[in-house]
């Protein structure tokens, strides 16, 4: 797939980039050309690192 897709992080629907332990998110990837690509597109090996510690939490192991 030759597409480009944006990665969003909304918390309570609404984007943002400042989030804290225990805040619920959802992630949204969506496709930049206008096509609908629901079934193309999956997650895998998502993990959340702490800027500061360096700390990481693996969110989606490698099988989704």
């Amino acid at each position: 797939m030759s597409s480009k897709v944006r990665l969003m992080i909304l918390y309570q629907g609404r984007p943002t980039t400042t989030i804290a332990v225990g805040d619920p998110l959802t992630f949204k990837l969506e496709s930049q050309d206008g096509y609908s690509h629901i079934s193309d597109i999956f997650a895998t090996n998502v993990v959340a690192r702490d800027p500061y510690s360096g700390r990481s939490v693996q969110l989606i192991d490698r099988y989704g």
